[in-house]
């Protein structure tokens, strides 16, 4: 659903007093990986090709957005890695004046491969979604794939000098005796991990919260709040004996009041929110003969567009608008 404006600001602060500073990108809508909660096994119908935001697109959109004060980028999917070109991508936005961290999130099967290209193209920071360290229960979870190949791409991009997160889904019943694991894996290789409250556009969806996990991880160890170097209003951070751990908690403890970013889909649509349908078809602009006043316009038009809090209400596939 395209909605028309009820006014264009002059600059991304949008009608809540909030600073969109943060773009996330997600560039395809395919992936390796067919995990239960994201991408079903029995899905087949893709994007048409025609219909995929060409790569000079996605440039001229950061470009633009970087000039009106967006200076982090957030190359999502899908999996990213698996489309062709993304190092080249990724050199070119790093390439955009403004933009100050260029960052992806991949399930990391293909890490090893890309992480030194990635580097050398300015990439700065590396989240591995990665839901258990049980190799078993990882190919339950992720339908395909080898845990193996996750694990050698987190150590690639250490080798590297990525910083790295792995960002674990919360999946009651299945995923939550791996919290202990994890906690040994932020100790042992000195990284973030963060722990994701299920995000579902079903709300009788169930789901392993915050207070939970803590209570959980408090049986055997020490926890104490850390306090965040820069303001990252969707993460809370904790020292978990001497392991960094995060939650992102998007349905105990909501932080809709700090959200700072827009979502540019494949197929050209620029959301105000992850949990609304509201958004302005920038591909529309792009295909016929515009200057970059029209972009900064629809880009305007879609930080107008934010609610205050997601309403939870969209028909969209999580894997189409990046997560």
């Amino acid at each position: 659903m395209t909605v028309e404006a009820p006014k264009i600001l002059n600059r991304l602060t949008d009608r809540h007093g909030r600073t969109i500073n943060y773009l996330r990108l997600s560039i395809t809508d395919l992936c390796n990986l067919r995990c239960f909660y994201c991408m079903p096994a029995e899905i087949v119908e893709k994007l048409p090709h025609s219909e995929i935001l060409r790569y000079e697109e996605c440039v001229e959109v950061v470009r633009i957005a970087a000039s009106m004060g967006v200076s982090k980028v957030r190359v999502t999917g899908g999996e990213p890695l698996v489309k062709r070109g993304v190092v080249n991508l990724v050199e070119r936005i790093a390439a955009c004046t403004g933009v100050k961290t260029v960052a992806l999130t991949t399930n990391g099967s293909a890490l090893a491969k890309f992480a030194p290209r990635l580097r050398d193209a300015g990439l700065t920071r590396v989240n591995v979604s990665l839901d258990t360290l049980d190799a078993r229960l990882y190919r339950r979870i992720t339908g395909r794939g080898e845990l193996n190949d996750v694990l050698a791409g987190i150590d690639a991009a250490l080798t590297v000098g990525f910083a790295v997160k792995v960002n674990a889904v919360l999946l009651p019943g299945l995923n939550t005796d791996d919290l202990e694991p994890f906690v040994a894996l932020a100790r042992a290789k000195n990284i973030e991990v963060r722990f994701i409250e299920r995000m579902t556009f079903k709300h009788d969806d169930d789901y392993f919260t915050q207070d939970q996990a803590l209570d959980q991880l408090s049986v055997n160890h020490r926890i104490k709040p850390l306090v965040v170097e820069r303001p990252s209003p969707h993460v809370r951070l904790f020292d978990c004996d001497g392991a960094r751990i995060g939650f992102i908690s998007p349905r105990s403890q909501p932080f809709c009041d700090g959200c700072n970013k827009l979502r540019l889909t494949p197929h050209g649509q620029l959301r105000a929110c992850l949990a609304s349908n509201l958004h302005v078809d920038v591909r529309k602009i792009l295909r016929r003969p515009h200057t970059d006043e029209d972009i900064r316009q629809a880009i305007r038009q879609a930080t107008v567009l934010k609610p205050h809090s997601g309403p939870w209400n969209t028909e969209a596939e999580m894997w189409r608008v990046g997560g």
